[in-house]
């Protein structure tokens, strides 16, 4: 069921907002390198200092700011959803499923014990748990570049992509 999720890059535009969420405790409590409010300043420093090849989308839902998904260049995914009200209406997931499509490598998140509803989106988009240290329990998936191709058509001789839409 398509519920109007959108993901675009974060900009400057957004650092007031994504400061708001990352320091409300009921979302930077599942945060594995954050366990108190950010100043404003090492706030701003982050968001300037990010790695180019690391990826952090705004999820819009259906065309408002409602939270973030990151991909870094190492396959590592993290996702919240900073507007609470919106919390268990499947936004994550679809917004989890968008930033992953048409991408293909190693991926892996590292989850909390008892963010129970994390580990069922990870789980859901098809991660694996393979490990776990101290309280974080380490998830991985694979998508292979023919497992892509396959998801969303097939390769033809010339090595264009046909794309088959089901309605």
């Amino acid at each position: 069921m398509e519920r109007s999720v959108s993901l675009r890059p974060a900009n400057r535009q957004d650092i007031d907002r994504m400061f708001q969420w990352r320091n409300d405790p009921d979302i930077y409590q599942w945060f594995r390198n954050q366990d108190e409010p950010l100043d404003w300043h090492d706030h701003v420093d982050w968001f300037q200092s990010r790695p180019d090849d690391r990826t952090d989308l705004i999820i819009e839902y259906p065309s408002t700011p409602a939270g973030v998904v990151s991909l870094a260049a190492d396959g590592d995914v993290g996702i919240y959803i900073g507007e609470k009200h919106l919390w268990g209406k499947g936004i994550a997931s679809e917004a989890l499923e968008k930033a992953l499509q048409g991408r293909y490598g190693e991926f892996s998140a590292e989850i909390h014990v008892d963010n129970t509803a994390s580990q069922k989106l990870f789980e859901k988009q098809g991660f694996e748990r393979v490990g776990q240290e101290d309280d974080w329990i380490q998830y991985r998936y694979e998508r292979r570049r023919w497992e892509m191709e396959n998801e969303h058509g097939f390769m033809q001789g010339d090595g264009s992509l046909h794309v088959e839409h089901n309605k």
